[in-house]
C-alpha cells in the first residue's frame, strides 16, 4: 500500500497544467512505477490503471510523455509476471486459488477495504454450508454496511455533480479517483477470470487508496453545501469511524477472528515428532512453521489426490501414525477425501484445533481377530 501510495502521489503532480509539470515529476513516477511494479502484481496493474484513469479524465495533460518513461520501466516487471507460476500455472498457486463463485469475491471486496473483514461474520465461518447461517447471524453488521455503503455512494453521487464550488480542478481530481478505483475494479475482476486466483481485500490494497481518497473528497465536499448535507456528510463520517474501530475490537479481542496461530502449531508438532509421530502439511505455509522452529515437516500441498495416498501409506507403514496439519481447512482436502486416498484399512481422527487449524491423526485401523 505504501508503494501504491508512492506512485499515485508522484503522478498527482502531473495533474497540473502541462506548462508547470517538468521533467522531475516524469522521471520520479516512472522510477516508482519501475520498483513498485516488482512488489506486486496487483501494483503492476495499479500502475496501468492509473495510466488509463489519467488519459481519460485529465486529457490537458501530455499523457504520452507522462507514462511511456514509466510503462518502460514496469516492462521487466510484466515480462517476470508473465512467465511467473500465477499464470502460467495458477492452480500451483496453493493460497491464492478460486474457490468460490465469481460475484461472492467482488461483493467481499468493497466490503473488506471499508470496514475491513472482521466487522461482520469471520472468515473461517464464510465457508461450507453454515456460511448463511453466519451471514444471518450478523445481520445487524451487515446492513449497518450497507446503509453506511449507499450513503457513501450518494455522497460522491453529489460531489461529482458539483460544478464550480469548490473547483473545476477538486471536480477533476475527483474524476480522476472514481475513472481510477472503477478501472481496478474492472482489470481486478478481469485479472481473476483469467488466472483463476483468488481476490481478496489484501490483494486489492492499492485500490484502497483511490477509494479512501474519494470518500475523503465526497464527504468533504457535500459537507460545504447545505447545512443538511453537512449533517449527513459527520453521520457517514462518523459512522466508518465506528464500524472500523469495531472491527479492530473484534480482530484483538475475539478468538473467532483471529489469525492461524503458527506459533502452538510449531509447538504441538514438535510435541509429536517427539512421541513418534511423523508430521505431514495438506495445507498452510511452511515457511512460517520454520520461522517458529517447527522442524522439518513433510510438504504435500501440492500432490494430486492419486498421489496423496501411496505418499501416505508409506508414512504410515515407516512411524506408525501420521500428524496431519491443516490450515484453513475449508481449502485442504476434508477427511473424507484422505481416506478414499488411503484406503477403508486407515483411521483418521482430530487431535487438536487452534485458530484457523485443523491437526488430524492418521494410522492403521485395528484388525479384528
Amino acid at each position: 500500500m505504501l508503494l501504491a501510495a508512492l506512485q499515485l502521489l508522484t503522478f498527482a503532480r502531473c495533474l497540473r497544467p502541462p506548462s508547470s509539470i517538468g521533467t522531475s515529476p516524469r522521471l520520479t513516477g516512472a522510477a516508482v512505477t519501475g520498483v513498485a511494479s516488482f512488489g506486486s502484481i496487483f501494483l503492476l496493474l495499479f500502475g496501468t490503471t492509473m495510466a488509463v484513469a489519467h488519459a481519460v479524465a485529465v486529457r490537458r495533460a501530455p499523457w504520452r510523455s507522462i507514462w511511456l518513461p514509466a510503462g518502460l520501466a514496469a516492462l521487466p516487471a510484466a515480462a517476470y509476471y508473465l512467465t511467473g507460476s500465477a499464470l502460467t500455472a495458477p492452480r500451483g498457486t496453493l493460497d491464492t486459488h478460486l474457490t468460490q463463485p465469481f460475484f461472492e469475491n467482488l461483493i467481499y471486496l468493497p466490503y473488506g477495504l471499508l470496514f475491513a473483514p472482521t466487522f461482520g461474520p469471520p472468515s473461517e465461518q464464510l465457508h461450507g454450508a453454515g456460511r448463511y447461517a453466519a451471514l444471518q447471524q450478523h445481520l445487524p453488521a451487515l446492513g449497518v454496511a450497507a446503509l453506511l455503503g449507499m450513503g457513501l455512494g450518494y455522497a460522491v453521487w453529489k460531489a461529482v455533480r458539483v460544478r464550480g464550488t469548490p473547483g473545476q480542478n477538486h471536480r477533476e481530481n475527483l474524476l480522476f479517483l472514481l475513472v481510477l478505483l472503477l478501472g481496478s475494479v474492472v482489470v481486478g475482476c478481469l485479472f481473476m477470470i483469467v488466472a483463476r486466483l483468488n481476490w481478496l481485500p489484501r490483494h486489492s490494497s492499492p485500490m484502497a487508496i483511490p477509494l479512501y481518497l474519494t470518500v475523503a473528497v465526497a464527504l468533504c465536499s457535500l459537507a460545504q453545501m447545505t447545512v443538511a448535507q453537512a449533517i449527513v456528510s459527520g453521520t457517514l463520517g462518523l459512522g466508518l469511524v465506528a464500524a472500523n474501530c469495531a472491527s479492530l475490537r473484534n480482530y484483538y479481542s475475539d478468538s473467532h477472528y483471529s489469525r492461524g496461530d503458527y506459533r502452538s502449531v510449531s509447538a504441538f508438532v514438535r510435541e509429536s515428532r517427539e512421541a513418534g509421530m511423523v508430521p505431514v502439511l495438506l495445507w498452510g505455509d511452511t515457511l512460517l512453521l520454520e520461522h517458529y522452529k517447527a522442524g522439518p515437516v513433510a510438504d504435500a500441498r501440492d500432490l494430486s489426490t492419486e498421489e496423496l495416498g501411496p505418499r501416505l501409506r508409506d508414512a504410515v507403514s515407516a512411524a506408525g501414525t501420521v500428524l496431519l496439519v491443516v490450515n484453513r481447512p475449508f481449502y485442504a482436502p476434508d477427511s473424507a477425501i484422505v481416506i478414499r486416498a488411503v484406503g477403508d484399512r486407515y483411521t483418521l481422527r482430530v487431535v487438536r484445533t487452534f485458530p484457523q487449524f485443523r491437526l488430524y491423526a492418521l494410522g492403521a485401523a485395528e484388525t479384528k481377530p
